[in-house]
């Protein structure tokens, strides 16, 4: 998340290098987790686990764009944040330094 606040990218560049990790990693855990159930209960339906593997992945790309929005308001947020205080006129010497 660091270099993403210092090389300047698009946004779309940003979702992709972000949420392509994330859900693969996601991916690979709900698949593990859903083969340990399936093993331990076996008498669970393969449809269900399909079912269960769908809602897993909704939720999961809904998690991930959640979290890169939040993180993009945050970051905007701190943004204008700094630009007030830079603009203060009680701040004088913070700009002289600046």
């Amino acid at each position: 998340a660091i270099f993403f606040k210092y090389i300047p990218m698009k946004f779309n560049t940003q979702f992709r290098l972000k949420n392509i990790p994330q859900l693969t990693i996601n991916t690979i855990i709900i698949l593990v987790i859903l083969g340990i159930v399936h093993h331990l209960i076996p008498a669970i339906n393969n449809l269900y686990i399909l079912l269960m593997f769908i809602v897993a992945m909704l939720l999961n790309i809904i998690n991930s764009n959640i979290s890169i929005l939040i993180e993009i308001i945050v970051l905007s947020i701190v943004v204008i944040g700094m630009e007030i205080f830079i603009n203060k006129k009680s701040n004088k010497l913070f700009k002289k330094i600046i």
